[in-house]
């Protein structure tokens, strides 16, 4: 393996030169960079990873110390890994088997290596005082699932008492509790007392059987139990899922029948083994991501924090969801939008129409058609439309003018509760009913190649000319510089052609580029006094900068759109993009793509421009009830789940929950702050009082941005032309061109 003195001799340089270059401290120009570059290929050296630790006397490694990967542990080390993988880290697994004496030996070994910080589910009380040596000699500790009382740490823990109780509460309501079974691990952590008090609480009269934590004794003990009383029981909880498995095996060996619920994690369905066992579900990759989350800031705060506990809410129950089925096979039909979101509520009409009793047929139109023909078949009196599916800037229009069906406060309550709370917030404000159900969120974010920014010559090179890391934009400014920098028009060493793309061909699109930058830049479109304040500072900048990076971004064809810069991006072409998440959607490209290299990130301060769909129920439809009933299945947890798989993006709690969907869509892992910190389109209003169409507002920002791209004004002056357009129409006058 090639060492760095290599490298030095064979581009004839010593080796603090190399360091220099490596470590960004050496002009990145020059014929002394072309040849230690060149011998790096020639040699194919890269840096040492553990020798610049070393050197540095700190490591980016961080422990996880686990019984198994068995459910919901496999889950919880996957939420880890991505959580630590985004901070650049690097997680180092060890399993205890839930043996005291392994889990010392594993601690100590880890700590021998210099971990940053360790996320650990103890074994039970007996562990105490190893973790406590370690706790009181400074290293960061994070224990999972199960809490060590007598130990101040951060923790991130189940409700299993709720669940386990939410589950036996619903058992014993149609089984007598005699025959009622709660089965747990002889392992004595504060998780499994909280799952049997759970049990407990609810069946009262069932049987707790405690079995041995070595695999092998428990299933023997599961035999005896099951030959004495096996034909007694006829539901089991189970603490584990392995303890489950053993259950299942013994009853097919045995030729019993029992229904068994377990403690899982999220991945449960995943494996056809455990189709046969209901599972209680726990977000176990949340809870992974939540520890490493906590790991990361107390290994780097400069101070001791305060120990916190996160708890993790219990997911709703799916198997306890159930859409009385209308009588007969209804058909809604519904005016909507021709997108993949689109795609997917009508590939579910099907499941609704067995399920619910009502199917849907999708007239599907683009963006301007719909919204001149939902303004028209809202209007009329008589329309062969039971659904429109409206964009989120039209609610206010819409409802508080009583062009849509009251679907009345139960139901609205019922139907809304489903969401979280910030999704409720954006999707309701300003409406005075809650007639519209969202269908599709929308968030902006910027996406990005990981090997490109990881990259160890890239990221020398960009440091050394711009004195500052390569590292995921944080300001609308580094956007802008990094664009630059990937473009090789500026920088001969660059893989690509052009360092970004944007949507800049049609005029919403453009509007979509300049507002999360005039936000980002203190910018308003009016002030709080209702004034026009379009030529202000922060204005101007957010349009300097949007100009100064098109410089950078590669040219679209006529019409481009936010699905063409995804492409670009999956294609090789750039190396970073700012888009809707809702367009990101890599199955849809086939051959060869670098989808595996593509990493999310928020925009720049969390503020995004917020997007989304809503389906009202026409205020004339003859079928109220099979509407209300449609939109009732569509928010089930299952529906709303497979609507994201699909492509979709109906925004319930069930979604943003869900590990595998936050696998594969990260941007669902700070939704929540972009929804409290983005925005929507400023409302203008005219001097009656009046809100101005958004689209006419829109077309004048447009219009600024386009002059920005096509002339060289003074972006201060193309904001005052369009200051006086916006002012002419506040007056009530005409829209006129500038």
């Amino acid at each position: 393996m090639a060492t760095i003195r290599d490298v030095a001799k064979l581009a004839g340089v010593s080796v603090a030169t190399v360091s220099n270059i490596l470590n960004g401290k050496a002009s990145m120009k020059g014929e002394t960079y072309g040849r230690v570059r060149r011998a790096m290929q020639a040699l194919q050296y890269h840096p040492s990873y553990l020798a610049r630790n070393l050197k540095s006397h700190k490591t980016r490694l961080a422990g996880v110390l686990l019984p198994s990967l068995d459910p919901p542990y496999g889950e919880i080390y996957q939420g880890i890994l991505q959580a630590l993988d985004e901070s650049g880290c690097y997680a180092v697994l060890k399993l205890s088997q839930g043996d005291v004496r392994i889990e010392a030996e594993m601690l100590r070994s880890l700590a021998d290596i210099g971990v940053m910080g360790l996320a650990a589910v103890p074994s039970g009380a007996r562990s105490l005082r190893h973790y406590r040596a370690y706790a009181e000699g400074g290293l960061p500790l994070v224990l999972v699932e199960s809490r060590l009382p007598g130990l101040d740490s951060h923790q991130v823990l189940f409700d299993n008492k709720t669940l386990v109780y939410a589950r036996t509460r619903s058992l014993a309501a149609r089984l007598p509790a005699s025959s009622l079974l709660f089965i747990r691990s002889s392992v004595q952590n504060t998780a499994e007392q909280e799952a049997q008090e759970g049990f407990c609480s609810a069946a009262g009269a069932g049987r707790v059987l405690t079995v041995s934590r070595v695999r092998n004794e428990a299933f023997k003990q599961l035999f005896s139990a099951l030959e004495e009383h096996g034909a007694q029981y006829r539901a089991a909880v189970v603490s584990d899922m392995p303890l489950a498995l053993a259950l299942y095996e013994l009853l097919g060996l045995r030729g019993l029948s029992m229904e068994i619920h377990a403690l899982a994690g999220d991945g449960w369905n995943l494996q056809p083994a455990y189709r046969s066992i209901l599972p209680i579900a726990r977000q176990a990759a949340r809870a992974g991501e939540e520890a490493a989350a906590l790991l990361l800031r107390a290994a780097e705060s400069k101070c001791p924090m305060d120990k916190q506990t996160v708890r993790i809410r219990a997911r709703a129950d799916w198997a306890q969801e159930a859409i009385p089925v209308l009588p007969g096979r209804r058909s809604l039909r519904v005016l909507a939008l021709d997108c993949e979101s689109t795609d997917a509520l009508e590939r579910l009409s099907a499941c609704a129409r067995e399920q619910a009793g009502v199917g849907a047929v999708f007239d599907r139109v683009d963006y301007n058609t719909l919204k001149e023909a939902a303004e028209r078949e809202a209007l009329a009196a008589h329309s062969e439309y039971d659904l429109l599916m409206l964009d989120l800037p039209w609610l206010p229009h819409f409802v508080n003018r009583g062009l849509l069906y009251e679907t009345g406060r139960a139901l609205a309550a019922e139907l809304t509760q489903k969401y979280p709370e910030s999704i409720q917030k954006t999707f309701f404000r300003n409406l005075e009913r809650r007639d519209i159900v969202p269908v599709v969120s929308g968030i902006q974010a910027i996406y990005y190649r990981r090997d490109c920014f990881s990259d160890p010559e890239m990221r020398a090179q960009f440091a050394a000319q711009y004195g500052f890391p390569l590292a995921v934009p944080r300001n609308w400014t580094e956007f802008r510089l990094i664009s630059e920098f990937f473009t090789r028009g500026n920088n001969p060493l660059s893989p690509f052609d052009y360092g970004t793309a944007m949507t800049l061909s049609r005029p919403n699109a453009r509007v979509n580029e300049f507002l999360p930058r005039q936000w980002a830049f203190h910018g308003h479109i009016v002030d709080k006094w209702g004034k026009v304040a379009l030529d202000q500072d922060g204005s101007v900048r957010a349009l300097q900068n949007l100009r100064q990076t098109a410089a950078s971004a590669c040219p679209q064809r006529a019409g481009g759109i936010d699905d063409e810069v995804i492409e670009l991006l999956l294609r090789g072409e750039v190396p970073m993009v700012h888009s809707f998440t809702s367009h990101f959607i890599p199955d849809k490209y086939h051959g060869d793509t670098f989808e595996n290299f593509i990493e999310v990130a928020p925009v720049p301060l969390y503020r995004s421009i917020l997007g989304g769909w809503s389906l009202g129920v026409h205020r004339a439809t003859a079928q109220p009830e099979a509407c209300c009933n449609y939109l009732k299945w569509m928010l089930t947890d299952r529906a709303a789940v497979a609507n994201m798989r699909m492509c979709g993006g109906i925004p319930t709690l069930a979604v943003y929950q869900d590990a595998g969907l936050r696998r594969q869509h990260k941007w669902l892992g700070f939704v929540d702050r972009v929804y409290a910190n983005g925005g929507v389109r400023e409302a203008v209003y005219d001097t009656f009082g009046r809100l101005v169409d958004p689209g006419l507002v829109d077309d004048i920002l447009a219009d600024a941005v386009a002059a920005a791209l096509g002339s060289d004004a003074d972006c201060y002056d193309i904001l005052a032309c369009a200051r006086r357009r916006l002012e002419r129409l506040i007056a009530g006058e005409a829209p006129a061109d500038g």
